[in-house]
């Protein structure tokens, strides 16, 4: 490969998961400060605050995941070596599945006391009707 454009090629994944980092990070500030200027509904931040923990925590790790990534491949164009990361796929996919299941609720509770469960799967859905 090319002494020079294999390294600059190495920045543009990074760079597409600082984006991606900013994005989940982002989304969740944005639930907290919502939750917390909306005074008429404030039983939903009971709702709000893990699923915004999860997403700025899936932020961070994919931050890690993303410097590693870097770092591993360029010193693997060092090298002169370099492969695929079938490691990296599995690890990014298995941290988001388990991120976003924590933060999904059960059920919400309106202003008039009214709840409404929310179904997790289809079975559970058509259970109900």
């Amino acid at each position: 490969g090319s002494t020079a454009r294999d390294p600059l090629a190495n920045g543009r994944p990074f760079l597409a998961w600082a984006r991606t980092v900013l994005g989940f990070m982002g989304a969740g500030l944005g639930y907290i400060y919502a939750a917390t200027q909306d005074q008429e509904h404030w039983q939903l931040r009971t709702y709000v605050t893990p699923a915004s923990q999860h997403l700025i925590g899936n932020g961070l790790v994919f931050l890690g995941f993303a410097s590693w990534r870097y770092f591993a491949v360029r010193a693997a164009l060092r090298r002169g070596a370099i492969s695929v990361s079938t490691f990296g796929i599995a690890f990014v996919i298995g941290a988001f599945n388990h991120g976003g299941a924590g933060g999904a609720p059960r059920d919400i509770e309106t202003s008039s006391g009214r709840r409404h469960d929310l179904p997790h799967d289809a079975k559970e859905a058509a259970g109900r009707q």
